[in-house]
């Protein structure tokens, strides 16, 4: 039952660092402006109308060159050229009657919205599509897909394709037979997590042949976060220790801080006694898969192989 209980309270805090993630998801990777209001490519007028809902699904379909007629209210950054369409409520609660009015072919959103939303989408016979950004791996899959579904198969294999990119330099590298192990500590002010193969940076972390300590327990339906466990990490003893700060990074650091120097068993780990302990920036390694991936890889890149 206290497991169960404890379950439910990291699902909890896991969903909220998503919602704030996607909040604050920066668009760093440039991307060739394309429509106006209208109809957003000469040759594109008969294309499927599409009204999205979250932020990082827009930037995929501003790079699918879609023809977007409504956008969510958001405190975050959208596409330029979308910023003057009809909206459609926040991010976090559309607005069906608006929606209903603008009469799209497809409604685009983030999957994790999918439970709450789907309902209600059904019921007023709205086609949708969800992005799955769990991981890089699941993102890739959801362009390929969504391409198929708007008939734009070319530009998603582009896409898809240009968000490993990195990963093709150094494949010798990653096929060598001296693995490096790392933990991957990922925190908020309410709470300590280690990220695992399943969450987006354990995901390019797996693409890169790191091992991370994680690796050896049953993960197949994590939500990609699981509770840190001190002495599993000073067991496995990893070369490198990744820490990512969410939420108010101040205390989430004060937080990391604070447990390396109450307990004298992380000052002997290699990864400390390396110097191989690194706070990434949360704006690169969110909690969700996106479009800057090819930065999040060639950092780590440089941590582990330069």
């Amino acid at each position: 039952m206290a497991k169960t209980i404890k379950n439910k309270i990291i699902s909890i805090i896991i969903i909220i660092i998503v919602i704030l993630s996607i909040g604050i998801i920066i668009k760093i990777i440039p991307i060739d402006n394309q429509k106006n209001t209208e109809t957003y490519n000469n040759n594109k007028i008969n294309s499927s109308t599409i009204a999205v809902g979250s932020i990082i699904p827009s930037f995929i379909l501003e790079t699918l060159e879609a023809n977007v007629v409504g956008i969510p209210v958001t405190s975050g950054i959208l596409p330029e050229q979308y910023i003057n369409l009809p909206t459609i409520g926040s991010v976090m609660e559309v607005d069906f009657e608006k929606l209903i009015e603008l009469n799209p072919d497809y409604f685009i959103t983030d999957i994790i919205f999918k439970e709450k939303l789907e309902a209600n989408l059904d019921k007023f016979n709205i086609k949708s599509f969800f992005i799955d950004t769990k991981n890089l791996t699941t993102l890739t899959q959801s362009i390929i897909s969504l391409g198929n579904v708007l008939d734009k198969q070319d530009q998603a294999e582009t896409l898809a394709d240009s968000l490993e990119n990195p990963l093709k330099n150094i494949q010798d590298k990653i096929n060598a037979d001296n693995k490096k192990s790392v933990a991957i500590m990922f925190g908020s002010s309410q709470s300590n997590l280690l990220a695992d193969k399943n969450s987006y940076i354990g995901n390019i972390v797996d693409k890169l042949g790191i091992e991370n300590i994680t690796d050896d327990l049953d993960m197949q339906q994590t939500s990609g976060y699981i509770p840190i466990n001190t002495e599993k990490i000073i067991s496995y003893n990893p070369d490198y220790i990744l820490r990512i700060s969410h939420g108010s990074k101040e205390d989430t650091k004060k937080m990391f801080d604070a447990e390396f120097d109450k307990n004298p068993a992380f000052k002997i780990l290699t990864a400390v006694k390396n110097d191989n302990v690194f706070d990434l920036d949360s704006s690169i390694f969110s909690s969700t898969a996106n479009l800057n991936s090819p930065i999040a890889i060639e950092e780590l890149i440089n941590i582990f192989y330069e």
